[in-house]
């Protein structure tokens, strides 16, 4: 069941990090600030 649930949330993450503007994130708070993170890594 674990494994389901990560595949379920990697279709809905991977184009948030990929995206080219920010998007509307509905995570959780900590998979929201995670994701916040590693996009602006990518700027710098």
């Amino acid at each position: 069941m674990g494994v389901e649930l990560g595949k379920a949330l990697a279709v809905r993450i991977v184009p948030e990090l990929t995206s080219d503007v920010e998007p509307e994130l509905g995570h959780d708070s900590s998979t929201d600030a995670l994701i916040r993170r590693y996009r602006r890594s990518l700027k710098s």
